[in-house]
């Protein structure tokens, strides 16, 4: 049994970075490791360059569940540079904008997610979850120190996170009772006259449903919070923060799953 935290993650538009190459900014389907941790450091008031972001990484492991991905959408984004020239080079962006007659503009794309909605479960690590607890990110969550966004700075969350620890033995256990949680609080929100937003869930018995951090298993058999679900694949994906401060990462393991109708229909 792990006492896990699992929270809501919403907003009218959404981006998860990707490798950025040249002039495309492109957006992953799934909220990034680096972008959710990012999250919970700034509702604690840790820093970039604090060490107790190593501590925080180390000390959770991430779920994802896709609960609305919504529709993707491109914006446009301008900034001036000098033209390049064989041989001319810059040392900062103050070096670069010092000649206001000799600029030149260049378009960027940067892509979103629209009414984007995932539920996110924080497993806590074998040995490690002591260092920050489900109650401390709970409390941060609630009452954040920074504001919060989702991914990009202009993607504030469309509503609270309403995150809650939960003690569960698997992630489909942990998902489940936050479902049931949330329904409870919505029933008695209606019987109170209040008007609530559309709540999606997603169908973790669908192919790819869930988004597992490969940090559980560690090269062992499959963590036993595993229990009920059906590996379909593993991805990469470049979201492992080693420096916020120069926008370093590295690659990370990701085991996208689903839950086993088969085995709950045995049980």
């Amino acid at each position: 049994m792990a006492h896990v935290v699992v929270f809501r993650l919403e907003a009218p538009i959404a981006a998860f970075g990707d490798l950025a190459i040249g002039e495309r900014r492109t957006s992953d389907r799934r909220p990034a490791a680096s972008a959710v941790l990012g999250m919970l450091a700034a509702a604690l008031g840790i820093g970039r360059d604090d060490p107790r972001q190593a501590d925080l990484a180390a000390a959770w492991r991430i779920v994802t569940r896709v609960d609305a991905l919504g529709a993707p959408l491109a914006d446009f984004h301008t900034a001036q540079a000098p033209p390049r020239r064989r041989g001319r080079g810059f040392a900062t962006r103050a070096d670069e904008l010092a000649d206001p007659l000799d600029l030149a503009t260049i378009v960027s794309r940067r892509d979103y997610w629209t009414d984007a909605a995932f539920t996110v479960l924080l497993w806590p690590a074998d040995g490690l979850g002591d260092r920050v607890t489900a109650e401390t990110l709970v409390a941060a969550l609630t009452r954040p120190v920074w504001a919060l966004y989702v991914g990009r700075r202009a993607c504030p969350p469309s509503r609270p996170l309403a995150p809650r620890a939960i003690d569960a033995a698997t992630v489909v256990e942990a998902f489940t009772g936050w479902d049931e949680a949330e329904g409870r609080d919505r029933v008695r929100a209606k019987e109170d006259g209040c008007v609530l937003p559309r709540h999606a869930v997603g169908d973790v018995s669908r192919r790819d449903g869930l988004a597992l951090d490969a940090d559980f298993d560690d090269g062992r058999p499959l963590h036993p919070a595993f229990a009920g679900l059906e590996v379909d694949r593993r991805d990469t994906r470049r979201d492992r923060a080693v420096d916020r401060r120069q926008w370093l990462f590295e690659p990370r393991d990701e085991i996208l799953a689903h839950r086993d109708d088969r085995e709950e229909t045995r049980s």
